[in-house]
């Protein structure tokens, strides 16, 4: 993992960890960590988790709604963000 993916990572877990429906801490999250699986996220809270990225990110989702629907790991998400139109 490089340091930009490590430091992005941290931010996105600070993120998750706002909307996690569970409590959960950073060193429970990973880049392997699966929103549905590990952390009874629904759909509402993706989207909730979606919205803060694009604050927090500087980020364009409103065009992604199809793509936001398959990421299903942290690390997927980051690979989104580094793709992502920026604001």
């Amino acid at each position: 993992m490089t340091t930009d993916n490590a430091q992005m990572l941290d931010e996105l877990c600070e993120l998750v960890i706002q909307v996690s429906p569970e409590p959960v801490t950073r060193e429970e999250l990973s880049e392997e960590t699966r929103y549905t699986e590990d952390l009874a996220m629904d759909s509402i809270t993706l989207v909730a988790l979606m919205f803060l990225c694009e604050e927090h990110f500087q980020i364009n989702v409103a065009n992604s709604a199809e793509k936001i629907a398959t990421l299903a790991t942290l690390g997927l998400t980051i690979d989104f963000i580094k793709e992502a139109d920026k604001l």
